[in-house]
C-alpha cells in the first residue's frame, strides 16, 4: 500500500513539474465613442416641458388660493350655528375637556343641543 501511495506521488511530482505558468494579461477593448451630433432632448421638447411645468405651477396656487375661502366659508356658518347653542349658558355646562356636560356629554356643543329639555340656564335663579 506504501509503494502504490509513493508511486502517486512521484507521478504528481512529475505530472507538477510538466506544468507551464502561462501569465495572463487583461485584454485592452477598444471602444469607439461616437460624438452625437444632436441632444438628447430637443429644444421644442424642452419647450413644452417648461410650458407644462408652469402650468402646473399655476394651477396649483389657484387651487391652493381657493382653500382658503372655502375653510372661512365653513368656519363662517359653524361660527353663526355655534352661537345658536345653548350650551355654554347651561348651568350643566363645565369647560372641562373629558366631560362638557354632566347631563348629555355626547351632545354638549352639538347640533343636537339645540332642543336639550334638560338646558338650565345659569342665570336662572330660583
Amino acid at each position: 500500500m506504501n509503494n502504490t501511495l509513493l508511486k502517486k506521488n512521484e507521478t504528481a511530482k512529475r505530472d507538477l513539474n510538466r506544468l507551464n505558468i502561462v501569465e495572463v494579461s487583461p485584454i485592452e477593448e477598444k471602444t469607439d465613442v461616437k460624438k452625437q451630433s444632436e441632444p438628447i432632448i430637443s429644444n421644442g421638447e424642452m419647450l413644452l416641458t417648461s410650458i407644462y411645468f408652469l402650468a402646473f405651477t399655476v394651477l396649483l396656487m389657484v387651487l391652493k388660493s381657493l382653500k382658503p375661502y372655502k375653510a372661512e366659508k365653513n368656519q363662517i356658518a359653524s361660527f353663526k350655528r355655534s352661537n345658536q347653542i345653548p350650551c355654554k349658558n347651561c348651568r350643566f355646562y363645565n369647560h372641562n375637556h373629558y366631560l362638557k356636560c354632566a347631563v348629555h356629554p355626547d351632545a354638549a356643543l352639538k347640533a343636537e343641543a339645540l332642543n336639550c329639555k334638560d338646558y338650565y340656564p345659569k342665570n336662572n335663579i330660583k
